[in-house]
């Protein structure tokens, strides 16, 4: 599984930060350019937040998913994107993104290779040796 972190200040199109139009076209979008199928429909969840409402919105995948999380009164959004399998462009996405939001960025954090697998039999294994 791999795993992509990042956030920033939106400098473009800052309305997003409480359009879930956009969020339910965004993450959908985000899912198929790391060749994976949504399972279900984006659910967003509007919170209270410092000044008026912000969406938080989550999408999932076969063992895996997506999640964005606004700020609206500060103009920064955080984006996680965990797959079940490498990621073959993460720096493309982390481009589109960037280029959607006018993304001035200021966490980036990639994990290629964390194989779940291999950690479930290293578990088992633990188990059996005690």
């Amino acid at each position: 599984m791999a795993l992509l972190c990042l956030d920033g200040v939106v400098t473009l199109n800052r309305e997003c930060l409480r359009d879930v139009d956009f969020l339910r076209g965004l993450l959908p979008q985000m899912v198929r350019r790391v060749g994976m199928m949504p399972v279900g429909e984006v659910i967003i969840q509007p919170y209270a937040h410092w000044e008026g409402t912000a969406p938080s919105a989550v999408l999932f995948m076969e063992e895996s998913s997506v999640t964005v999380h606004c700020y609206p009164e500060a103009d920064y959004i955080e984006i996680t994107l965990h797959t079940c399998a490498p990621i073959s462009e993460p720096g493309h996405i982390v481009q589109e993104l960037q280029a959607v939001l006018g993304l001035d960025m200021r966490y980036h954090f990639y994990a290629p290779e964390r194989n779940w697998r291999e950690r479930a039999e290293a578990k088992v294994l633990l188990d059996q040796s005690k």
